[in-house]
């Protein structure tokens, strides 16, 4: 896959991930009326508060890795940090990002 087209598709799944992380976000919240609540995790896909926060951690460690994903591709040095305990997933998720958009060669 050509590096242009592999940008547009990083950038293109960062937007789609990032609209969803605001409805996850506000869904994870305890504090808001039961009515909205339910609305929004039925929106979001899951069922309790502590799923959504959950997800949203998920997507968060995904958006990260296309964010790097992204820097490398254009040749940058920066990096955007991971939380701890979150390596592993980082990693799997960068090589499946990686071997979506043929970027990596299976040995």
């Amino acid at each position: 896959m050509e590096i242009k087209e592999a940008l547009r598709n990083v950038r293109d799944e960062i937007k789609e991930l990032s609209s969803l992380q605001v409805i996850g976000k506000r869904a994870r919240k305890t504090t808001i009326p039961k009515e909205e609540s339910k609305a929004l995790l039925r929106k979001f896909g899951v069922e309790t508060p502590g799923e959504a926060a959950g997800k949203v951690r998920a997507r968060k460690t995904r958006i990260t890795a296309l964010l790097n994903l992204h820097h490398e591709l254009r040749g940058s040095e920066h990096r955007h940090g991971i939380e701890k305990g979150d390596e592993y997933y980082y990693e799997k998720t960068l090589k499946e990002i990686k071997t979506k958009l043929g970027l990596v060669v299976k040995a």
